[in-house]
């Protein structure tokens, strides 16, 4: 069997107890993913990254034992099985699933999906609360005051634009008094932005746009009173 076309179904175990498989997976480097497990048994995640970082910090070692080495396109299906088998011989393993996904380097998909998650707290999307849980927290947040600026970015958020964002601002409410009134007064979104020395683009798109910076054009009533030749 080819080297490139190999995989290693190994277990992981405190090397105090070396009888006891605590964790199986599947690599095509073992020394390189056994090194990657106790770095990334810091970040305290899974159920594996704890039992690891608890081992280290008693002062035992995590030590790996290869069970098997099977082909590359069998490697998700072996992988499978050893953690049936041992699950089913009592070993109380650390595993999050009944394994498939194994060691090997993920697609890009899936690293593209785990960027995604990391955006934000995720784990309440697609998740179903009873009536009653939600009667219960309606009736725990009415009592919450919330504070005027608060107030103010929960009412931006509801709009849906991004570019309403307090963080994205890059524009104070003086600028774009002062952009309306260099427009109404003849000049073009484009010539306006040059003489404000502020990206066109931006400009036309506050100009042009009612939901950018929609929250000061209200406070301030802006209005942009187009004539000939400003457009």
């Amino acid at each position: 069997m080819n080297s490139t076309e190999i995989v290693y179904i190994y277990g992981l175990f405190d090397g105090r107890f070396p009888t006891d498989i605590r964790y199986i997976g599947y690599t095509i480097e073992p020394k390189n993913r056994l090194a990657k497990h106790k770095r990334e048994s810091k970040k305290l995640i899974y159920h594996r990254h704890k039992w690891i970082n608890k081992v280290l910090n008693d002062g035992g070692t995590i030590k790996m034992k290869i069970i098997k080495i099977v082909p590359l396109k069998k490697a998700s299906e072996e992988e499978i099985n050893t953690i049936r088998k041992y699950k089913s011989m009592n070993h109380n393993l650390t595993n999050g699933n009944e394994g498939g996904k194994g060691g090997i380097a993920p697609t890009e998909e899936i690293r593209e999906k785990i960027r995604i998650s990391k955006l934000g707290n995720k784990w309440n999307i697609g998740r179903k609360h009873s009536k009653e849980f939600s009667e219960k927290l309606s009736q725990r947040l009415k009592g919450i005051k919330k504070s005027e600026e608060h107030k103010r970015k929960l009412s931006l958020s509801h709009l849906g634009k991004r570019n309403l964002n307090l963080k994205s601002r890059v524009l104070s409410d003086e600028i774009i008094i002062k952009m309306y009134a260099i427009c109404n007064s003849g000049l073009s979104p484009y010539k306006t932005a040059k003489q404000l020395k502020i990206n066109k683009s931006l400009v036309k798109n506050i100009m042009y746009n009612n939901n950018y910076y929609r929250d000061i054009k209200e406070k301030y009533n802006l209005i942009w009173e187009k004539k000939n030749g400003n457009k």
